[in-house]
């Protein structure tokens, strides 16, 4: 019997880094078609290789996780996880890593805090780590 562990499935399903990098670049595009009017194709692949990198740092490996991740920070705010609520979920150890993004939609985040977290976007949260320290 053939097995394919989860590390292969992601694998097959990401593709090669570009390729996962330009099919979440299209997928936010889908969820806001003004996304592709506001930034160029390159700033978009930017930014989804910044998100990727965050949602990396909290153990979102997986393909339909970073997916996920990357959706949030678009449709919320690049820094929505500077929320204490929010990075309380995204850093529960004790959580499996395939449940804290369920969480997060759970009355364990109200919906004030997700608020909050539209409100105190940060352009600047799409520099990414990297670019921050330099």
């Amino acid at each position: 019997m053939l097995v394919i562990r989860q590390e292969q499935m992601n694998a097959l399903i990401k593709g090669s880094e570009d390729e996962w990098v330009e099919f979440l670049v299209s997928n936010v595009k889908k969820e806001d078609p003004e996304l592709g009017t506001k930034y160029q194709d390159d700033e978009l692949k930017r930014m989804v290789r910044v998100a990727i990198e965050k949602a990396d740092s909290y153990g979102f490996v997986n393909a339909d996780d970073q997916s996920a991740f990357v959706s949030i920070m678009f449709e919320v705010a690049p820094n929505f996880d500077d929320q204490p609520e929010i990075k309380a979920v995204l850093e529960e150890e004790q959580l499996p890593i395939s449940y804290r993004l369920d969480k997060l939609w759970s009355d364990a985040i109200p919906d004030e805090v997700w608020e909050k977290a539209r409100e105190e976007y940060k352009e600047e949260a799409w520099k990414g780590d990297r670019e921050n320290a330099a």
